[in-house]
């Protein structure tokens, strides 16, 4: 009883008798898993593996010229990438960085980086200092089994870490099982497990961590 009587009184002056009572409602409400994600880290000035690109292929910084190209790569249910050319450029005006792999005029893969802060669902969370999130790699089907994402990360980690960037995070969706293997021959390692459920209109963060590096722990800011 004391427990239960602590934990009232501290979610009421957390979020105050209305909201507490309007959390604790929630919980009754049946959930639906919505996804299960792992985060990955990589440590940019730290020894880790070069992976180039076949021949004929370019890894350059991404512009409006390519949001056509960018615009027509096939989407994942796990990647909300962009769907039009105006999502595209809505995205470069944001300041969101384009990456793109290219053969000749045609867009193999694409990639962003983001500064800042990192949206998901309802929760907004701001990026540590020298760190940035790599999200929306997308591969056209025409160039699969070029190993083509993982030759594209490490060039993409070349280049944050030459404007003076430490740490590039990601997150991935378990049941991408190639984008795990693809992410880990990279460099990258797991950091955290991440569950998504929805109850209600809202969309609940759970945020387990994987390691014992207390740097990792601005995922948390994800539960709020």
């Amino acid at each position: 009883m004391t427990v239960l009587i602590t934990r009232v009184r501290r979610a009421i002056r957390r979020h105050g008798v209305v909201g507490a009572a309007r959390a604790s409602a929630l919980k009754l409400l049946p959930s639906s898993p919505v996804a299960k994600m792992k985060w990955y880290r990589l440590d940019l000035a730290r020894e880790r593996p070069r992976r180039g690109l076949g021949h004929g292929l370019e890894l350059r910084r991404g512009t409006a010229a390519d949001a056509a190209g960018v615009a027509q790569l096939p989407g994942r249910r796990d990647v909300p990438s962009p769907r039009s050319d105006f999502d595209v450029i809505k995205r470069l005006k944001s300041g969101a960085e384009l990456w793109v792999v290219t053969d000749s005029d045609r867009v193999a893969f694409a990639c962003w980086v983001f500064h800042h802060k990192v949206r998901f669902h309802n929760a907004v969370v701001t990026l540590p200092p020298a760190t940035v999130l790599l999200e929306d790699s997308v591969l056209s089907p025409d160039f699969r089994g070029r190993s083509i994402p993982p030759g594209a990360w490490s060039g993409v980690a070349d280049g944050v870490e030459a404007r003076g960037f430490t740490v590039m995070m990601t997150k991935v969706d378990i049941a991408n099982t190639e984008a795990l293997w693809a992410f880990r021959r990279t460099g990258f390692r797991e950091v955290a497990d991440m569950e998504v459920e929805r109850r209600a209109w809202r969309h609940h963060i759970r945020i387990q961590f994987t390691t014992d590096d207390q740097s990792n722990r601005w995922l948390a800011g994800f539960e709020k």
